[in-house]
């Protein structure tokens, strides 16, 4: 109430009152005396109870706390408290009576739980409204309403009276007041707002609510709900044939057996709930005759108790054939439950069906229930409505497919099933008389047990009334709360999932089978067949033993783990659901989820890398979108373009040539349109750009395989698990899944994906490119073979559209297989053996992928580059070209287009020539760019992946050599053509060849494998995926500096924007630095353009030229960072190129300081390059040496190739030579006068170090340890005194 509460025991004067208000105050006096007196016996009746409670609690047999909901006498007080609670408040509007209204709601008896709160404020309006109304209307014929309170109910139909009594208990009741109004008050608890009796009393709404109050064993609250609305209308039944009336009519009778609706709501559903918790306590005691285990059912604690919940009460076929048609088609239900289709006795003898048989026995059973002929009427709030027989029908075969139909849908299943019949029927013509009856007796067997669809439908009915179950018994747990065992609310549950998991897995088996019927039956072999049939019943028995037994561990574990660690039953479950039931206990869960977060076992060696690491995915993720932030996308679209302009080049070329004319006639029709297929193009990667920034997780399951991260989305069970940590004090798991939440989080941010985006996009233009061209071929063909090639434009303009619309599904996804290799192969991510060995691979070792990035990219880098050598046909690996080229049966022909999505083109004859025509035409552009490349590496303007031996590589790159680069012949700058693909590979591959064969310091014979297989591997897959074993083999050789190269890019590749910061390194500081092997100097170094100046990374001067290494104009800069391909490579002089060509790499030799004998740092390093580089002038002295004498030289090293021959180095050395021992004189001497310098900058300290290591060796010599150490100290502090200088 909202008043301030009145004591009646307060003092009230009488003073100035008259007569008639002084007795009415000694009335007051009166009643608040008799309250108090109440009251003190009430407390003390109540102390007494409570002892009388413990004494009879201690002397049963179970010795601890069973915390239930409370004794029937508690919740029947919950109703009546709030009968009195409504009389108190009638009584409270009468002034003088008001005090007494105020004590019994200070003082009544009402237990603070919200499920007894609930009955008790929606029974203080409901049952007095329903007195109230009954007074009201029969005010003429006298109150008789307590003694004939049945009978009047059965004439209540005054909606205006019920309505006015409403608003009149609304305005009495103190709850009505302390809730917005009356309609609140019953919205909260029934769903439903006033008039609630005008409601139909038996809808599926009405159902659901029931469904959860009993569920939680809240009697009470049911009978409640069946008198509120017992006196709606009733959907009524109305049968089609005989058989139907019979079955209605003794339905019927069931209900007339009492004297009015609100008994017969509340006796029959009273009645059915003692029957079936008297089967429950049969069941405990046969299953514990011992009574060892407390159990509700037998150890009596109330009639109501949440432990003495039953469920599927009154089951109704019939209605529940009405009520899933409602809830299918919305009429009159919001959310709704269907009545129970079979009650729990049925269900558990369908449980304990020992094999098909039995099984079958039961379904028939239940169907025969749902198939009487009838037709329904019900509310749907406003008006009535019939449901036909057909409309129920329709709908149970709607919700078999719904469960069931997955993989094969009903309809179908129904088709194979009545084909069956008819094989079976017809193989009379092929079997004699004994062999047919035996055919037909199998199939009988075969179909009692397995494929009668009646089955399915009865199990459907069946399956969707256990899930219902298990929902509101979850809704029923959780309304009781905490405070309240609710094990035997989850015992409800496991029963229902084990019956739901059985039957959906017996329906899938036996869909399954009728799978394989279908295959079987194509094979024409009816013998075979009827022999499967024969053996479906017993392998069915064999199955569903193996299920019932999986399922009942599932349903024991569920219990166990429900009693000793609660917080991890609905982890579990999903768990178990989220593997298919491959995690079937706890202890497996544990295993499985803390794989999921990881670190240290899954990112180096990962032991199960089908349970991947989130935390290492998500890391993963975020290197993938720290390099792709750069200019990927860019290079992947001028990639794509260059690939897909090829495409039509090819197949025109290797037309011509084989002089296919259809080909090329298809060609100049598939390659046209151009503009139209842009302006698609560009539409689609509008789209899949637009995709990518809302839905950045559906992007990438339709976009590249190679950019896939972990699904979080499929983990939901992992936050029900990190809960459970939380409340077991597993902070540690806990805080790593928010890490990886939070990694997940991360790399879905459009500000960090955008290049990963970008890509998506770029594929969405490729996809769309090629289904263009696909459609036009199909148009083609297609009107091709209708009009022999007599067609007009605009008929081909609106065939190709159409096909070309039919190659996306609904969700704009490519879905046409020919277009999606096509793409995919232009995209270089096609799928393939070697991809998925190397994936499985990289699973297993994740660490691994820090070295190799893209697999996917490279291997298909490979196929394609290869696919233009004009040997691809003769290749080590049979690769599709190879396949394509060298088809000759129909049977290689078609599989060569089925390899290429192609095998659905409907003139499969020239789709293979097309296709061949294409890698032909591949062959020719190839053979055009290797004659091309060869004249010009003769002529010394292009350079390949250079030496095999990579020391070697990295001294002439010292010198100023530069791989993969072309002269220009315009300013005569080198430039690289890195990038160039598909050309590129094939260009560095016959540089290659050519700089081997003319090599002057080694005989083209000499190290051939190695030089052989150099060439390939650096020239075909380069930068994608053999580039990862450089680094790897300095890791296994244990080279330090290459652990501490290799942790600095992991470490820097984790930190944003690596792609971005690339591209300012470039622009900034493009410039080659000095960089000591520390992991702070790699760092610096990789983002470099943070350290423009020399105190951190000193620029490195070409020690020939005296300028700056890779020091361009900022013009220059700007463009070697934004192009993709043909940067500026600087120049290489005439005499830095013969200097080269002599194979002098004495340049690299380690250089020690003569005084210390110790190898320079960087400092020093810088100081002796950059000093020869101002003062020796060592260009100027290479000039003069090689024009020396007229060329004397070149011809010298060219009569040491002729008397070398075929012999290797170690028989006729190049280095013993003069030119050598010049070149050799050159370079020393300069470096002395630099290491002269370098000792006086150093004010002479070397010298004294060099003295004192000296002193150091020779006092360990004599055994002076102690000596030698002092003079060690002494070395150190001179080293860091003269570095520091």
């Amino acid at each position: 109430m909202t008043q301030t509460p009145i004591n009646p025991t307060d003092p009230i004067s009488n003073e100035g009152l008259d007569p008639h208000h002084q007795a009415q105050d000694s009335f007051e006096q009166e009643t608040a005396d008799f309250y108090r007196a109440e009251e003190a016996e009430a407390i003390e009746n109540q102390e007494l109870q409570k002892q009388k409670e413990k004494e009879e609690k201690l002397s049963r047999p179970i010795t601890y706390d069973i915390p239930v909901l409370g004794t029937l006498a508690e919740l029947e007080n919950n109703i009546t408290s709030g009968v009195i609670d409504f009389a108190s408040d009638a009584i409270g509007l009468v002034p003088w009576l008001k005090p007494i209204d105020n004590w019994w709601d200070n003082n009544s008896r009402r237990s603070q739980h919200p499920a007894y709160k609930m009955i008790r404020d929606a029974s203080s309006i409901i049952i007095p409204s329903m007195v109230g109304g009954t007074a009201i209307t029969g005010t003429a014929k006298g109150a008789v309403w307590a003694q004939k309170l049945p009978t009047i109910t059965k004439t209540l139909g005054n909606v205006a009276a019920w309505a006015g009594v409403d608003t009149t208990v609304a305005m009495i009741s103190s709850h009505s007041k302390t809730d917005d109004n009356l309609a609140a008050t019953l919205e909260n608890w029934l769903g439903v707002d006033i008039p609630w009796a005008t409601r139909e009393g038996d809808s599926p709404d009405i159902r659901w609510k029931k469904n959860v109050f009993e569920a939680a064993g809240l009697a009470s609250g049911v009978e409640l709900l069946g008198a509120a609305f017992s006196l709606g209308k009733k959907a009524k039944l109305f049968p089609r044939d005989t058989g139907a009336a019979e079955i209605i009519a003794k339905r019927d009778e069931q209900l007339s057996l009492f004297d009015d609706p609100v008994t017969a709501a509340v006796e029959s559903r009273r009645q059915a709930r003692k029957a079936a918790q008297a089967d429950e306590m049969i069941d405990s005691i046969n299953a514990d005759p011992e009574g060892l285990q407390y159990n509700a059912f037998v150890n009596d604690l109330g009639e109501d108790s949440a432990g003495k919940a039953v469920t599927d009460l009154e089951a109704d076929p019939l209605l529940a054939k009405v009520h899933q048609t409602q809830i299918q088609n919305n009429i009159g239900t919001s959310n709704g439950r269907m009545a129970p289709v079979a009650d729990e006795r049925f269900q558990k003898k369908l449980m304990t069906a020992l094999n098909s048989n039995e099984r079958a026995k039961q379904l028939d059973q239940l169907f025969d229930a749902l198939s009487p002929n009838i037709d329904a009427v019900v509310s749907n709030g406003v008006k009535d409505v019939k449901i036909t027989s057909e409309q129920m029908n329709r709908s149970v075969d709607n919700l078999t497919q719904a469960i069931y139909g997955r993989d094969l849908s009903f309809k179908e299943f129904e088709f194979i099933v009545d084909d069956m019949k008819t094989t079976v029927f017809n193989s009379n013509a092929i079997l004699d008389e004994e062999q047919w009856t035996i055919a037909s007796k199998a199939f009988k067997n075969a179909y009692d047990r397995l494929f009668d669809p009646n089955q399915m439908r009865a199990s459907a009915m069946l399956t969707q009334n256990a899930a219902d179950t298990v929902a509101d018994t979850a809704a029923g747990a959780i309304m009781l709360g905490d405070t309240v065992d609710t094990s035997r609310q989850w015992e409800i549950m496991f029963k229902k999932l084990n019956l739901l998991g059985t039957e959906v897995k017996a329906n899938e088996y036996i869909l399954s089978k009728a799978k394989e019927y279908r295959k079987l039956k194509a094979s024409g072999d009816v013998p075979s067949l009827i022999q499967w049939m024969n053996r479906q019943g017993d392998e069915f028995d064999i199955y569903l033993k193996g299920v019932k037994e999986s399922n009942g561990k599932l349903e024991q574990e569920l219990s166990r783990i429900a009693k000793e660690n609660p917080n991890y039953l609905k982890p579990f479950k999903e768990v178990y659901d989220a593997t298919n039931g491959k995690v079937d206990d706890l202890d497996k869960m544990h295993k499985f989820v803390e794989n999921h977060i990881g670190f240290i076992k899954k990112a180096f060696i990962d032991g199960n890398p089908e349970v991947p690491s989130v935390i290492v995915k998500g890391l993963q993720g975020v290197r993938i979108n720290s390099l792709l932030s750069g200019l990927s996308a860019g290079s992947a679209a001028i990639g794509n373009s260059v690939l897909t302009a090829v495409k039509p080049v090819a197949v025109l070329a290797g037309a011509k040539l084989t002089g296919e004319d259809k080909v090329f006639q298809r060609a100049l029709w598939v390659y046209g349109g151009i503009d139209e297929n842009i302006r698609r193009a560009w539409k689609v990667m509008q789209s899949e750009w637009q995709l990518a920034k809302r839905n950045p997780q559906a992007a990438m399951m339709r976009g590249r395989a190679d950019l896939a991260k972990s699904q979080i989305e499929r983990m939901e069970y992992m936050d029900s698990v990190a809960e459970a940590w939380k409340l077991d004090g597993e902070n540690g798991k806990y805080a790593m899944w928010q890490v990886a939440k939070g990694l997940t989080w991360w790399n879905k941010q459009f500000f960090v994906k955008y290049g990963t985006n970008a890509l998506y996009a770029i594929d969405g233009f490729t996809n769309s490119f090629m289904a263009s061209g696909i459609a036009r071929a199909r148009a083609y063909d297609d009107l091709y073979a209708k009009t022999n090639g007599s067609f007009h434009r605009a008929d081909f303009r609106k065939v190709q559209r159409d096909l070309y619309d039919q190659a996306f599904d609904a969700n704009g996804l490519l879905t046409d297989s020919a277009a999606k290799f096509a793409s995919q192969e232009i995209a270089l991510n096609l799928d393939n053996a070697t991809v998925r060995a190397f994936d499985k691979f990289l699973d297993h070792v994740p660490a691994a992928k820090g070295l190799f990035m893209f697999p996917r990219t490279g291997v298909n880098a490979f196929e394609v580059g290869w696919s233009f050598n004009p040997l691809s046909n003769i290749g080590p690996a049979m690769t599709k070209a190879r396949k394509v080229l060298g088809a000759r049966t129909g049977q290689q022909k078609l599989a060569a287009l089925a390899e290429h999505g192609l095998d659905t083109m409907k003139d499969p004859d020239l789709a293979f020539a097309t296709l061949k025509s294409e890698y032909i035409g591949r062959q020719i552009m190839g053979s055009s760019v290797v004659m091309g490349v060869g004249m010009l590496a003769l002529n010394g303007v292009i350079t390949g992946a250079g030496p095999q031996d990579d020391a070697e590589k990295r001294r002439m790159m010292a010198m100023g050599w530069k791989p993969f680069s072309i002269k220009d012949p315009i300013t005569g700058a080198w430039r690289s053509y890195k990038g160039f693909e598909p050309f590129a590979s094939l260009m560095g591959l016959t540089a290659d060849v050519i700089y081997q064969a003319n090599r002057v310091d080694q005989s083209v014979t000499e190290d051939i494998l190695r030089k052989i297989g150099h060439a390939i591997t650096m020239n075909v897959t380069n930068d994608t995926f053999i580039a990862g074993f450089e680094p790897l083999a300095g890791l296994i050789s244990r080279d330090p500096s290459a652990w501490t190269r290799f942790w600095a890019q992991q470490t820097d590749m984790l930190i944003p924007y690596k792609g971005v910061r690339s591209v300012l390194n470039n622009v900034v500081a493009g410039q080659l630095r000095d960089v000591d092997n520390d992991f702070g100097s790699y760092m610096k170094n990789a983002n470099k353009f943070l350290f423009a100046g020399d105190e951190d990374l000193p620029k490195m001067l070409d020690i020939y030229t005296g300028k700056p290494i890779r020091h361009y104009n900022k013009l220059i800069n700007a463009a070697n960072a934004f192009l993709p391909m043909f940067k500026s490579n600087g120049g290489m002089e005439p005499w830095r190129q013969w200097l080269l060509s002599t194979g002098w790499d004495g340049l690299q030799k380690i250089r020690v300081n003569p005084d210390t004998t110790l190898p320079l740092d960087a400092k020093d390093r810088q100081f002796v390059n950059n000093w020869i580089a101002k003062n020796s002038n060592l260009d100027i002295q290479i000039q003069q040496l090689m024009t020396e004498d007229d060329g004397y030289w070149n011809k010298y090293l060219q009569e040491y190739v002729q008397r070398r021959g075929l012999q290797n180095q170690e028989d006729y050395p190049i280095k013993k030579t003069l030119l050598y021992h010049r070149l050799n004189e050159i370079h020393d001497r300069a470096f002395r006068g630099a290491m002269d310098a370098l000792n006086t900058h150093k004010d002479e300290n070397y010298s004294t170090i060099g003295r004192e290591i000296k002193n150091r060796n020779r006092e360990l010599q004599r055994g002076d340890l102690k000596g030698a150490q002092q003079t060690q100290k002494r070395i150190r502090t001179l080293l860091r005194e003269t570095r520091n200088k």
